[in-house]
């Protein structure tokens, strides 16, 4: 296999559109998740931007080593820069980082079940950092809307983001204008996150309280109270985008506008994927322990003990998080007939080459004259 497979398409397109099995989409993602990208510099993402600039407008067929470079180059922006927006991504909230720092946290949560009691400070405060945590990698891994006036990409919380992303916002626009309240509605969400996701845990501690013959469960119960955390972490960083829409693109790849319907779309989607990933760190990660603890000297080595369990949480946690984004393409689909009039009407006016007014529009789409979709970027 390469070192680089070739899993991107012109453009710098994720193909998982043509990824049309599973198995081949899980690849493809295991290569965002690749944790090469946590060595990933900035200087790196800037020569990889450089080689991309150069090589993908020519006409001409590519030499080996020039799409070798491309591909290469191709690789590093996927795992460390946004999507949507190109914007670099701080190293512990890229995919390639997650397990590996996110699964310390899950660990200590599995052994304070385990070993510590049933204590709800120590848990709370424990899924507390943990669901910052989930909350920053959704914040900078979500979908973004870029705003078509000027060219100029609409950055909120310039205070938060690199400062060569930031100078993207210039001094005095709107979106300038905007970043105080875009901080406090962050903040908003980032503690209607945290607050949502430990009552979650403690009601799910106090079950275990109330019903004693659950205590064998202990190790297993952050998944159930994981997974409903994840997905309201996900709704509540993201919820924004239910206010704001996200961009929609016609089959050329070209902007419709921003549909809130397609935000709906891609938060529900993601929230799923969230949900289903505590399964590999709260489930087969405490069993896989508990299956060696049977043939190996576990039982009676503590530091071994944790060890093993720190690592087999880490491995889980690098396993099931491509597992659970390849659940879905990057790009979704919607039929037009599911979007917001305004934008029905853009996109038969696009596809017509001439105006045509909102209800003409519906029933042109309805009637099947209109045979359309518009893709979108989920975000992950």
């Amino acid at each position: 296999m390469d070192e680089f497979p070739d899993f991107l398409g012109g453009g710098g397109v994720f193909r998982t559109d043509v990824l049309d099995d599973f198995l081949r989409r899980y690849r493809a993602c295991q290569e965002v998740c690749d944790p090469r990208h946590m060595f990933t510099t900035d200087a790196d993402v800037m020569k990889a931007r450089a080689v991309v600039s150069r090589l993908q407008p020519l006409r001409r067929p590519l030499s080996d080593e020039e799409r070798a470079n491309l591909t290469k180059a191709e690789w590093t922006l996927k795992g460390a820069t946004h999507v949507t927006t190109g914007e670099i991504i701080p190293v512990p909230a890229r995919m390639g980082s997650w397990p590996y720092i996110g699964g310390i946290p899950v660990a200590a949560i599995v052994l304070q079940s385990k070993f510590g009691g049933m204590n709800v400070t120590r848990l709370a405060l424990l899924h507390w950092f943990n669901q910052s945590f989930v909350g920053a990698v959704t914040y900078y891994n979500g979908s973004a809307t870029i705003d078509t006036e000027g060219g100029e990409r609409m950055v909120a919380l310039r205070s938060f983001l690199p400062s060569d992303v930031a100078g993207l916002v210039p001094k005095g626009s709107s979106a300038d204008v905007e970043v105080a309240p875009a901080v406090v509605k962050m903040g908003e969400s980032y503690l209607a996150a945290c607050a949502s996701a430990v009552g979650i845990i403690v009601g799910s501690i106090g079950l275990m309280r109330a019903f004693p013959a659950m205590s064998g469960l202990a190790p297993y119960m952050g998944f159930p109270a994981g997974s409903m955390a994840n997905a309201a972490n996900t709704y509540c960083i993201r919820r924004h985008e239910l206010d704001t829409g996200i961009e929609v693109y016609d089959n050329k790849g070209e902007a419709v506008g921003t549909s809130k319907v397609a935000a709906q779309a891609a938060i529900v989607e993601t929230g799923v994927t969230r949900s289903l990933l505590p399964a590999a760190t709260f489930i087969l990660a405490p069993g896989t322990v508990a299956f060696l603890k049977t043939v190996t000297p576990l039982a009676s080595n503590m530091p071994l003990y944790v060890a093993t369990q720190v690592g087999a949480t880490i491995a889980s946690f690098a396993i099931g998080l491509p597992l659970c984004m390849a659940l879905f393409e990057e790009e979704g689909h919607l039929n037009a007939s599911t979007l917001e009039p305004e934008l029905q009407q853009a996109l038969v006016e696009k596809l017509r080459g001439k105006p045509v007014d909102i209800d003409e529009a519906r029933k042109l789409i309805e009637d099947g004259d209109i045979a359309a979709s518009v893709t979108y970027k989920r975000g992950r």
